[in-house]
């Protein structure tokens, strides 16, 4: 799968999945900040953790503002326009609108 994205001039991009750790720096900062996040639902801690992951693999720079689709197992549910920022600045993320999330 990924060879036909890149063939098709898509970039593909892995990283460490940032809210997955219970320990940084001696705090639980990232379960905590999940699990804020997930009040909205499951896609918005996913939409914030794919936007900070392609800021920091270089492929949208820090203040674009993109479009970030997440969801569940069962598919995509939740979408927001972000202005992208890296994991090191997420005080300069920003959630400009949330197009579409699933009733909770």
């Amino acid at each position: 799968m990924v060879k036909e994205l890149e063939e098709k001039k898509h970039m593909v991009q892995f990283g460490t999945m940032l809210f997955h750790t219970g320990d940084l720096y001696g705090t639980n900062a990232p379960m905590a900040l999940a699990n804020i996040l997930r009040i909205f639902g499951q896609g918005m801690k996913v939409c914030i953790e794919i936007t900070m992951m392609a800021c920091d693999g270089g492929c949208i720079k820090m203040g674009e503002k993109v479009i970030v689709v997440a969801g569940t197992g069962s598919g995509t549910d939740f979408a927001v326009v972000a202005t992208a920022a890296s994991s090191t600045n997420i005080t300069s993320l920003r959630i400009n609108e949330i197009i579409c999330k699933p009733i909770l």
